[in-house]
């Protein structure tokens, strides 16, 4: 797990290093430039070179690494944006080290063969649209062919959000510090930073639990770590017994789906009720499945009910439909529902005018929403939405006392009081019908197992993600469906 956080976050912990624990700003400007002059050794030829810098803090690193290429005998060509004159103190240390060294300094760029440019011109600290000599400059190294490194992040980008401010570097790998900057995973920005690596840079994680950490993120690793434990001796019962109310009378897939993937994350026991229609295909295509039908709105309650007193979590909502039977027996689980409850689709949709009943529910509840559901359910518009999915997620979570995974292309799970975890696995084939029902499903399972309410949200978030990874190496984007990533699920939970 890594911390990602913001970029006003990431100048305070940088200012409490400095002033409090009392680490000179040019020590971990020495370090963090150690760590860029590393990975360009490691990925690039270096014998034309280009660094661009700016007449800030990034700057000054951009010529910290400078002087040190030319410790290894690699002498950079080296271009200034803005005027010396206003620059941070760090950059004239910097800048005075390397004319008294006699470096490549040039007044002009040009369009050359460059091996690698470095972008060096603006960090976190960019608040405003890039224009003039900047936009210019910025235009000008878009158009080299020769690849580009960003030292932090693209310059450009907006540190938090992912925004792009006019225009920004169009890197080909970008090599960040101490924690990952929230805007690097979001669209437009993602797009723009190409690799992105991380260097420690001096900075301690233990430190920055006392300035409140933004948000994090998985790594592979985490997938051993957090997966709940299968004990040798257990048996069905050792491990859940799901509910998945979904299908309605006309979507079987929904709750065929939504089991499976319940099944191949490894619940015990997964029960579906869904409409007497959906019985014959479910059957045929999931014999494991136990299963209960309805016709009528009573039947549904009853039916419901009785699964109620036998399940360990449940979910609710996939292809259901905006109707009466549903409104029913939403209104049913959460005034009776004492074990976890993921709601999904309509399940949420149909809350849009009665969000108050969040607050009264007796059960951990976990919604699962995409940029759509989530306005309906907010009344927030879907660009308003996109502007900041971490604090719009946060907000209203404060507001109700539930989990929040707001699903984009970067998934954040969000819950009250606790860091945001922001989701980096899983591919642009996921945006498929049903992929939604298969994240429902894996959730469902994962709880069922006996996992923390917000860590089976986070997990199966990252877990759907990998499997969808595995299915676009196997299948490509193009061609895969939901099932597949279902499918693909043994492999990233140790079955290969």
């Amino acid at each position: 797990m890594k911390y990602a956080i913001s970029g006003a976050k990431m100048q305070k912990v940088d200012q409490q290093f400095i002033k409090h624990i009392g680490i000179p700003s040019l020590v971990l400007m020495e370090r963090a430039a150690l760590g860029v002059t590393r990975r360009l050794f490691e990925h690039y030829c270096l014998e034309r070179c280009l660094i661009v810098v700016g007449s800030g803090n990034n700057g000054a690193d951009g010529l910290a690494i400078a002087r040190q290429l030319m410790e290894r005998g690699i002498v950079p060509e080296i271009y200034c944006c803005g005027a010396i004159e206003k620059a941070t103190e760090e950059f004239k240390v910097q800048y005075g080290i390397l004319k008294n060294l006699g470096a490549n300094f040039i007044e002009q760029l040009e369009k050359k063969p460059y091996t690698v440019v470095v972008d060096a011109i603006f960090g976190v600290g960019l608040k405003r649209e890039v224009t003039g000599d900047y936009k210019e400059v910025i235009c000008f190294l878009n158009a080299l062919s020769s690849p580009k490194v960003s030292v932090d992040l693209p310059s450009g980008v907006e540190a938090t959000t992912g925004k792009i401010f006019g225009c920004a570097i169009k890197a080909h790998r970008t090599i960040t510090f101490g924690f990952y900057k929230q805007g690097l995973f979001f669209y437009p920005a993602a797009e723009y930073a190409g690799i992105v690596e991380l260097e420690e840079a001096g900075f301690h994680a233990s430190y920055l639990t006392s300035v409140e950490e933004e948000s994090y993120v998985y790594e592979r690793e985490d997938v051993k770590r957090l997966l709940p434990i299968r004990k040798p001796w257990g048996n069905k019962g050792t491990y859940g017994k799901l509910l998945i109310v979904a299908g309605g009378d006309t979507m079987a897939g929904a709750a065929y789906l939504s089991a499976y993937a319940a099944y191949q994350a490894g619940c015990g026991m997964v029960k579906v009720c869904t409409g007497e229609p959906n019985r014959q295909i479910l059957l045929t295509k999931l014999p494991e499945l136990l299963l209960s039908s309805f016709q009528t709105k009573e039947e549904a309650m009853a039916r419901v009910k009785e699964g109620l007193d036998w399940a360990d979590v449940v979910v609710f909502g996939s292809g259901m439909g905006r109707n009466e039977i549903t409104l029913s027996l939403l209104h049913l689980l959460l005034e009776e529902c004492e074990c976890p409850l993921v709601l999904d689709a309509d399940g949420i949709t149909m809350l849009e005018n009665e969000k108050w009943r969040l607050k009264e529910a007796k059960c951990d509840i976990i919604i699962t929403p995409h940029l759509k559901e989530f306005s309906v359910l907010s009344s927030i518009s879907i660009d308003k939405i996109k502007e900041n999915l971490v604090k719009t997620a946060r907000d209203f979570c404060e507001e109700y006392p539930i989990i929040c995974a707001l699903k984009d292309a970067r998934t954040v799970v969000t819950k009250q009081a606790e860091s945001a975890y922001i989701n980096r696995s899983g591919n642009s084939g996921m945006a498929t019908a049903g992929s939604g029902d298969v994240l429902g499903g894996i959730i469902g399972s994962l709880l069922a197992q006996g996992m923390e309410p917000m860590k089976a949200a986070t997990l199966g978030v990252y877990v759907h993600g990998l499997a969808g990874d595995v299915a676009k190496k196997r299948l490509g984007e193009y061609s895969m469906t939901a099932g597949n990533i279902a499918e693909y699920l043994h492999d990233v939970l140790g079955g290969k």
